[in-house]
């Protein structure tokens, strides 16, 4: 799925895992899932993590070690291969945080 980058709430960055959000108007199984996305004919594996905001589907794309990519404005098209797991709540910040690593452990 195409996309323009969007600035979100900034919060995966507190994490070391920065995303590079798109919305789309379909709807997608929800979750977190291992994929890759395209930008500038270059191929970043990806940890993504799909919700609904809205009446729109977010797509979270986080490329795995690339901590440092500018994608603001920019199109990228994402491509969501196999599940990882249900969305889930958390009782608090370290849960999460521990969780979203683990996600991205299990991206690779």
């Amino acid at each position: 799925m195409k996309g323009i980058v969007k600035v979100g709430k900034q919060e995966a960055r507190k994490f070391g895992t920065p995303t590079a959000n798109i919305y789309v108007n379909k709807e997608l199984d929800l979750g977190i899932f291992k994929g890759h996305f395209i930008y500038n004919d270059e191929i970043y594996k990806s940890c993504i993590y799909v919700s609904k905001e809205g009446e729109l589907t977010k797509i979270e794309s986080y490329a795995i070690g690339k901590e440092n990519l500018e994608l603001y404005d920019k199109e990228i098209d994402v491509f969501i291969l196999d599940k990882v797991r249900d969305i889930k709540q958390f009782e608090n910040y370290e849960e999460l945080k521990s969780q979203i690593l683990k996600d991205v452990e299990d991206c690779k």
